[in-house]
């Protein structure tokens, strides 16, 4: 079964945002059940969302990868990465999805990787009219995954760095701009990665974050609202050596889910191996069994 990708715009909170919609063939014979699906940490559509989409096209499910504000062809500050509008992002995707004839509006899920996993899981818990979550390494508080990744010391020098923002900000309205691996300290594994692709590298560049957005990470925790899902399903992600969202921090966020949940543990591999070909289609077969089986 093969997609066909349609290049497509919505509105999300009076900004335009971009989108690619893969259809499966079914999609030309009767209503196909739905899925949204946002990258994490500046990703965009077209660099690391693509091979979601296509392979759970090809599982029978039209798929809606997104560009958040700001980011890839959509419209906003590029600057950003503030959880709660990437969640506002997400329900405005769904709503979408909701007013097309191929698609099932009762059959809508939502797919996650990292921080827009947490934001997936937080949309869900707002909008009742997502049938289904699933989270790649998602965190369920923003403070204890941010100061995790850190040395005791680093994390009181990254909280004198961040109120001296806030100050500045109170009086000027304008936020220091750092590189983003600052904020998120990135993992041996993941520098080397992005070393080795030159479109990763030459896309990485020019990005900065403000340290705003540092705040709003801290302070979004979706485990708080992830009571709001059941009966709805929810499948987690995570890797047992992660060295990008400890194991633990997943493991968190589950517990504090009601059944009916799944979790994925994935051992002896590091974070970005899951992105080799046959291991990821393994994993997508078992996502869209998951989503058969929440959304029947």
């Amino acid at each position: 079964m093969n997609s066909r990708p349609q290049s497509i715009t919505f509105n999300s909170q009076g900004l335009n945002l971009a989108g690619t919609l893969f259809l499966p063939e079914a999609a030309g014979t009767s209503p196909v059940p739905a899925v949204v699906a946002g990258a994490g940490w500046g990703g965009t559509k077209d660099r690391g969302l693509v091979q979601y989409g296509t392979r759970l096209a090809a599982s029978g499910f039209a798929v809606l990868t997104i560009d958040y504000r700001g980011y890839g062809e959509s419209e906003g500050d590029p600057n950003r990465l503030y959880p709660l509008e990437h969640t506002a992002d997400l329900r405005s995707a769904v709503a979408f999805l909701r007013g097309r004839e191929e698609i099932d509006a009762s059959r809508v899920a939502v797919l996650g990787v990292l921080t827009s996993a947490a934001a997936a899981l937080q949309a869900a818990s707002e909008d009742l009219g997502i049938r289904a979550v699933v989270g790649f390494f998602p965190f369920g508080d923003g403070e204890r995954w941010m100061r995790g990744l850190r040395r005791n010391w680093e994390w009181i020098e990254f909280r004198h760095r961040l109120e001296a923002d806030r100050i500045s900000r109170s009086t000027s309205g304008v936020t220091a701009l750092f590189d983003p691996n600052e904020i998120l300290i990135r993992d041996p594994e993941g520098v080397e990665r992005e070393e080795r692709s030159r479109a990763a590298s030459e896309a990485r560049r020019d990005w900065k974050l403000g340290l705003d957005s540092a705040d709003a990470i801290l302070a979004f925790r979706p485990e708080d609202h992830v009571h709001r899902i059941p009966p709805r399903g929810v499948m987690l992600v995570a890797v047992e050596d992660d060295t990008l969202m400890p194991f633990e921090e997943v493991q968190r966020l589950y517990a504090k889910l009601s059944d009916p949940k799944r979790i994925l543990v994935l051992r002896g591999i590091r974070h970005h191996d899951i992105y080799e070909p046959e291991r990821l289609t393994s994993i997508m077969n078992d996502v869209a069994n998951f989503l058969r089986e929440a959304m029947a």
